[in-house]
């Protein structure tokens, strides 16, 4: 974190590994300018539906978190992509 706050745009990249293989970057997160509330109360994001297309959620919670989001969107009247996720992979 140190490395990445010495730079003008603050950063954390995002890897993955399987059980057996190397980790690999698939995503970054930057820290940009403080939005508006309007702007934030807006964002939602959906790692279940906008994973990578070579990433699956894996493990026994695979099953609950799928329902959970899948509920959120319902309440919240979200479409396909909705919210400040661009979904761009590294």
């Amino acid at each position: 974190m140190a490395a990445a706050t010495r730079t003008d745009t603050p950063r954390l990249v995002l890897a993955v590994a399987s059980a057996v293989g190397p980790w690999r970057p698939v995503g970054e997160v930057s820290i940009g300018a403080q939005l508006g509330a309007a702007e934030d109360a807006a964002l939602a994001f959906d790692p279940v539906r906008n994973l990578p297309p070579e990433l699956r959620v894996a493990g026994p919670l695979a099953w609950l978190r799928e329902h959970t989001y899948r509920g959120s969107r319902r309440a919240r009247r979200a479409t396909a992509q909705s919210g400040g996720s661009t979904a761009t992979t590294v």
